[in-house]
């Protein structure tokens, strides 16, 4: 199936609320991606149906 979308970074507020369901899902996005991004947030990218 293809759908038309639209990419957009996640809101601090949505990224606040959904990284947690990131971790829990791969708990490596938080051991092996955030740790080594030293201090800097990785994005979460929303796609909007268009």
């Amino acid at each position: 199936m293809i759908r038309d979308v639209r990419a957009r970074v996640a809101t601090d507020e949505e990224r606040d609320r959904l990284w947690p369901k990131f971790v829990a899902f791969y708990p490596g996005y938080d051991f092996f991606f955030q740790r080594n991004a030293k201090g800097r947030k990785i994005p979460i990218v929303i796609l909007d149906p268009r």
